[in-house]
């Protein structure tokens, strides 16, 4: 085993997150020294009484800067500006090592630490041959200065120097101990602390520390013996975070008085992480989610999801208060009995919008970029505060339809499509109606099915039917309400020709209250006759079908029996209309509806009609596999086989060169004339999703792609802590520095150093850090092996002989 002093080598890979422990406590010691100058004829008193520092401040010669990492307590005059502290300072005439020594600084080294030079540095901005005065050449060098009467100073420093009785008064106080782990090498990091009153609540005090990551731990030390009352009760709140995104935060439990308990790191909230989810397959709409831990059972918390305009490029200044969110979502959460603080809860159901003009909530613009935030804390505790921070990318410019769809460009605000245009949803807000893109044929019997699901308000209220698109989006009343619609509500309305007639649920089967539901619709556009059917359904005595004495909301059928509206109100003008499948919703509550046709309905049609669309889907004239309003909608001529005489029939022609065949456009309904329909920058061939621009890719087949997928191999290793993410076979660093799969702790070498002392010999255990150096070698390879190390040369134990601080045991 190898053993060195030295800080140890990186591992290849940062395996975990970063990790933060933090603890107050009370501490009795020394908190300050009274100096007493006993000379006549001094340049400058140094007289007064040196408080202890928040950190431990140490000036080191050999590098000309003032360190704060060992455990050398400092001293503040705060009336004088002048510092008591521990330095190594030059010794001898050579100049050339250096001794250590308490001494006192012309400077606040708490603020002005910058502006300390020794005597010859001259190179340092803030040089000054006055800095110090050096005490007497005595090896007083532990973590606080010894009660005694120095007789006189260092030499070089003599000019103004004096002899000067030193008393050090120890009380108790409280001390914070803060340990960072897992930060990565190379990268910046920032770290925050508050110190508060568990009381009052009151900000005591506060700091900030700025640093680069580091193979090993992070130490910060602070010391507050100015927080003297037997009364006090503390605690801190600490937040370590990388380039705005907070990484980890929490606050400590209280001290308790001076003869309570000390505070150590309490269960606080932690926001796991955030997403934003790609459009709905339903809606369209977008929307995200947080996933939080460390909850406590039966305590309540206030979460909120908020989305932003995005501003310069970044997510971070969503703080300003210049900048108010797009749409701001609340919510309070009460954790069960049963709640267990490693079980993690999600908070989603926040929808932030889509890309439709007026879209509810928010209008979402195709190409433009927004940012989420997720907030989190326990109700009452804002110590508990914290966020997250995504981005946001509009979502897809226009949907894609291979079937009887939505008419998409015709809609009301508050609107949105799914990215197949078979599902139309309009919000609470939203209030309008849709159209089908398709005109059903002016004879004949036709069936189709809307399937409708309510996402807000108590009931539905919306109405379903046919329209002819004259003067659509008529408002709050809906389809039927004018000279232009047929239409049933979920009430047992019926409505034509701004005439309501109530049939009512008895004959009808309302649905106001359900969630779901399917409702059918058959026509005969021969007689104008209508009926409706609600989950496979008919009005009318069992077993009744249009075909057979279901009761109709329009007209009169077989059996003679004539719709209440007719009754009322005469000819309903529905025969030979061109008219479209249709639906509106009403501001009280918010619907999907499918409009279901073709292939995917969820009941047989009844006897003697036809599947609305089937006249066109259906149809292929020249025989190529290609239905002929397909090819008439991408410009290819439905009677031949080959539009363009080359010689390659319609079906296996490549239109637009991105590797796909029409036909195989046509099955997986992307656009043959677009090698890229999603816009992307994926070709259609490559393309794993074609039609949904924010995922191409899904390496481990799981259905989800690599953008929405946090382990996208499914090896089991999140994709952060995995060396090869595609790849489900590796996924950490061996000896050689090659991404493998699972390996051994055989023959692996540790490097160990003290981190206060520098003296491994004389060290406690528990003063000792040793950390995996992430290489392994084997035996074979050990004969050969080639380590370089560093090491520096010095006096650590204090023998009086200079020695390299670098051992190796075999």
């Amino acid at each position: 085993m190898i053993i060195t002093p030295l800080t140890p080598m990186t591992s290849a890979t940062n395996a975990r997150a970063e990790t933060v422990t933090a603890f107050i406590s009370w501490h009795t010691g020394p908190g300050s020294v009274t100096v007493d100058d006993q000379s006549a004829n001094y340049v400058t008193n140094v007289s007064g009484t040196y408080v202890r520092s928040e950190f431990n401040f140490h000036y080191s010669h050999a590098n000309d800067f003032m360190d704060t990492t060992l455990p050398k307590a400092s001293f503040q005059n705060w009336n004088k500006g002048h510092s008591l502290m521990w330095m190594d300072v030059p010794s001898g005439n050579s100049w050339v090592n250096t001794s250590d020594y308490w001494g006192i600084a012309l400077h606040n080294v708490h603020d002005y630490n910058q502006e300390v030079s020794q005597y010859e540095n001259s190179n340092n901005p803030g040089f000054n041959e006055s800095n110090f005065c050096l005490f007497q050449e005595t090896h007083q060098i532990g973590s606080y200065p010894v009660t005694e009467y120095y007789q006189w100073a260092a030499n070089v420093f003599s000019h103004w120097c004096a002899p000067a009785n030193l008393t050090v008064n120890s009380f108790t106080y409280p001390i914070i101990d803060i340990n960072i782990d897992y930060t990565t090498t190379g990268s910046q990091y920032n770290f925050f602390w508050d110190v508060l009153d568990c009381d009052s609540g009151s900000l005591i005090d506060y700091g900030w520390l700025q640093f680069d990551g580091q193979s090993s731990t992070v130490p910060i030390d602070l010391f507050y013996a100015n927080l003297t009352s037997t009364s006090g009760n503390y605690k801190v709140f600490v937040s370590l975070q990388q380039a705005g995104t907070v990484l980890e935060q929490f606050t400590t439990a209280c001290t308790g008085t001076q003869n309570g308990n000390s505070g150590g790191s309490s269960i606080i909230p932690s926001i796991d992480s955030i997403s934003v989810i790609s459009q709905d397959s339903i809606t369209g709409l977008m929307s995200a989610q947080g996933i939080v831990s460390n909850l406590t059972a039966n305590t309540n918390y206030h979460f909120s999801h908020k989305a932003y305009e995005h501003v310069q490029n970044q997510c971070g200044f969503y703080g300003n208060n210049e900048n108010e969110p797009l749409i701001e979502v609340n919510g309070t959460y009460t954790a069960p009995s049963t709640q267990v603080t490693t079980d993690a809860v999600t908070f989603g159901d926040f929808v932030i919008g889509a890309n439709w003009t007026g879209a509810d909530p928010v209008e979402l613009h195709f190409g433009d970029m927004y940012c989420y935030v997720f907030e989190f804390q326990k109700v009452d505790d804002s110590s508990t505060y914290g966020y997250s921070v995504t981005d946001i990318y509009g979502p897809s410019q226009t949907p894609v339809c291979t079937r009887l769809c939505w008419d998409y460009s015709n809609y009301a605000p508050g609107a949105s499509f799914s990215p197949n245009a078979e599902w139309a949803t309009y919000s609470h807000s939203g209030v309008g109606e849709i159209i089908g893109d398709t005109p059903i044929p002016e004879t004949g019997k036709w069936y189709w099915e809307y399937d409708i699901v309510r996402n807000s308000g108590q009931s539905n209220a919306m109405i379903v039917g046919i329209h002819t698109g004259m003067n659509l989006n008529v408002g709050t009343t809906g389809i039927g309400t004018d000279a232009f619609g047929w239409g049933v509500d979920s009430g047992g309305f019926v409505y034509h020709e701004s005439e309501a007639e109530y049939v009512g649920c008895s004959v009808l089967d309302c649905w106001d209250t359900d969630l779901v539901v399917t409702i059918g619709i058959a026509v005969d556009m021969d007689d104008g006759v209508m009926w409706y059917s609600k989950n496979g359904i008919w009005p009318g005595s069992t077993g009744s079908s249009p075909d057979s004495g279901a009761h109709p909301i329009f007209g009169t059928n077989s059996d003679g029996e004539v719709a209440e509206w007719d009754d009322a109100h005469g000819n309903n003008n529905l025969a030979g209309s061109e008219v479209y499948p249709a639906f509106s919703v009403t501001p009280s509550s918010g619907n999907s509806v499918h409009l279901v046709t073709g292939d995917i309905l969820t009941y047989e049609p009844p006897e003697g009609f036809a599947i609305l669309g089937s006249q066109s889907s259906s149809t292929d004239s020249d025989g190529d596999g290609l239905p002929d309003s397909w090819e008439s909608n991408y410009g290819l001529d439905p009677g031949s086989e080959d539009t363009d005489g080359d010689g390659i029939e319609d079906d296996a022609e490549d239109l637009d060169g991105d590797g796909l065949s029409n036909m195989e456009e046509y099955e997986q309904g992307t656009n043959p004339n677009n090698e890229d329909t999603d816009e992307d920058g994926i070709d259609d061939s490559a393309d794993v999703f074609p039609l949904d621009p924010l995922e191409h890719s899904d390496a481990d087949a799981d259905g989800t792609g690599n953008n929405a997928d946090t382990d996208d191999d499914n090896d089991g290793v999140s994709d952060a802590d995995d060396c090869s993410p595609l790849d489900p076979n590796v996924w950490e660093i061996d000896d050689s520095g090659t991404c493998v799969g699972e390996q051994t702790d055989d023959n692996e070498i540790e490097f160990c150093y003290d981190y206060q002392n520098n003296d491994l010999e004389d060290s406690y255990a528990t003063e000792i850090t040793c950390t995996d150096a992430g290489f392994m070698w084997s035996t074979d390879e050990l004969k050969n092996l080639d380590i370089s190390l560093s090491w520096a040369w010095g006096d650590y134990n204090n023998d009086g002989t200079n020695a390299a601080n670098l051992e190796v045991f075999v």
